[in-house]
Order: structure tokens, then C-alpha cells, then sequence
């Protein structure tokens, strides 16, 4: 594990920049759309106040702050995947002593746009139905003897478990995607195939990657602390989050080389000659 880390803090170094454009392009969208999602919600908390219940002006602007939430969602889910996918794809070509070019690293997710879309909505959804199918089943067997208050906890720990254990399985399923050329489902069986047998190191690594994510939480509430102005705030946290955001995709692409070589024995060159 922490030569996953230190090899990928290496890549990440020497395409700081690069890398964190692409992230910060990608992750832009959603934070504009956000923007809009808040004070369209704003707006409609002040018309609440103000309005009889039913009122169609109202209705209406809570159908807005939906449709903002909707959109802001959907270009997360959308352009953070095709980031990362070009943040994978120029990793890989470091690793492989070749020039890193952004250029061609979109042309070759761009080639690739529909898998990686169907990917970018099946592994989300997957977590989510697989955790509260778990969490609806382990409860509704002790319901008998149980509060309402333990069993919104206990399903709310099970959700996050397997939300877990689902990520740690399919930890690399997008450089998959990428690489080999196959399909979400392909490539979700593809990580299952390739983790097994190194899933509680994985397990560890990405806690520990989720746990870093917290950081643009933790830089907002000290800016928020210190009476900052909110664009510094949302600059330091757009930063924050290219950086972060490209060290996570770069120790993914790494795990991703090392388990093909551990369970193939393939070098490199092998590993990403579909690259060429």
C-alpha cells in the first residue's frame, strides 16, 4: 500500500499542474450548477414564508431547485468520471516513460465516452440498490424488537459497509474500462477478479483515500472560521479539490498496473499497449 502511494505521489508531482486542470475542468460544472441548485432552494425557503401552501408559484420554484439539484448531480457523476479518465489514462502513460499529452488522453477517453458513461451511472446505482437491499433486509428481521430511531441507524451503517465493501471491489473498474476496452459490466467483473485476494489492503487504501476527501469539507470550515470571502472559499476548495482529486484517480491507475502484474505477470508496456 504505501508503495502505491509513494509511486502515485511521484506521477502526481511531476503533472501537478496538468492534472489538476483536468480535475478542476471536470469538477466545474457541478459546482456552478450547485450554486444555482442553493439559491433557487434559498429563494424558495423566503416564497414558503411568504405563500399559502399549494401556492403554483411556489410549486414551481420547488420544481426548479429539483430540476438544479438533478442537473448538478448528473454533471458530477459525468464529467468527475471523464476527469478521471483522462487523469488515469496520462498516468499510465508516465508510468510508462511516454509523454504525457492531454490531448491525446481525451481522444482516448472520448473513443471510449458510452462505456465509461454506462460506468459512470452502474457502479453508483449498484452501491446504492445492493446497500439498501442489505440494510431494508438485516432490519426488517429485527423489527420486532427494535426502535424506529436504532433501525434508521443501523440501516444508515449497513448502507455506508456495503457502500464500502462495493468500492474496495471495484476499486479498479475504471482504469479497466479504459485500458482493456470492455464494458461497465465487464469491468466491474473485471476489478472483482483482479482485488480478490488483495481486498483488505485495498479495503484500507481506499478508507484512507475517503477519509483525505474530507479535506475540502475541513478547508471550507476553516475558511468559513477565519470570515474568509466566499470566492477565496470556493477557490480554496476547487484546489483542494483538483489536487485531491487527481492523487486519488493517479492511486488507482498504480493498483491497477500492480494487481494486472501480480495476477499476470504482464509488464508495462503489456499493460497499457492498448493505449497505442
Amino acid at each position: 500500500m504505501g508503495s502505491i502511494i509513494s509511486r502515485a505521489a511521484a506521477v502526481l508531482w511531476r503533472h501537478c499542474l496538468a492534472f489538476s486542470i483536468v480535475a478542476l475542468i471536470a469538477y466545474l460544472p457541478s459546482y456552478v450548477t450547485s450554486i444555482a441548485a442553493s439559491r433557487q432552494l434559498t429563494e424558495w425557503a423566503l416564497m414558503a414564508r411568504t405563500t399559502q401552501p399549494g401556492d403554483p408559484a411556489a410549486l414551481a420554484q420547488g420544481l426548479s431547485v429539483l430540476g438544479w439539484a438533478a442537473l448538478s448531480l448528473v454533471a458530477l457523476i459525468v464529467f468527475s468520471t471523464l476527469g478521471e479518465a483522462v487523469i488515469a489514462h496520462a498516468a499510465f502513460q508516465d508510468l510508462r516513460r511516454r509523454p504525457v499529452s492531454l490531448a491525446e488522453s481525451s481522444n482516448v477517453v472520448f473513443r471510449r465516452l458510452l462505456p465509461i458513461l454506462g460506468f459512470a451511472f452502474v457502479a453508483p446505482l449498484l452501491r446504492i440498490v445492493i446497500g439498501l437491499l442489505a440494510a431494508f433486509g438485516v432490519s426488517s428481521i429485527i423489527v420486532g424488537g427494535s426502535t424506529d430511531l436504532l433501525l434508521i441507524w443501523l440501516a444508515l451503517g449497513l448502507l455506508i459497509i456495503v457502500g464500502l465493501i462495493l468500492y474496495t471491489i471495484w476499486f479498479v473498474a475504471l482504469p479497466a474500462c479504459v485500458v482493456e476496452r470492455i464494458g461497465p459490466w465487464s469491468s466491474l467483473r473485471r476489478s472483482r477478479e483482479l482485488t480478490k485476494g488483495h481486498r483488505w489492503k485495498l479495503f484500507g487504501l481506499a478508507l484512507l483515500l475517503l477519509i483525505g476527501g474530507f479535506g475540502s469539507s475541513l478547508l471550507q470550515f476553516v475558511l468559513a472560521a477565519v470570515d474568509a470571502d466566499p470566492i477565496v472559499e470556493l477557490i480554496g476548495r476547487l484546489i483542494w479539490q483538483g489536487l485531491w482529486v487527481s492523487f486519488v484517480t493517479t492511486v488507482v491507475a498504480v493498483a491497477y498496473h500492480d494487481l494486472r502484474v501480480a495476477k499476470e505477470g504482464v509488464d508495462i508496456d503489456q499493460v497499457a499497449g492498448v493505449f497505442d
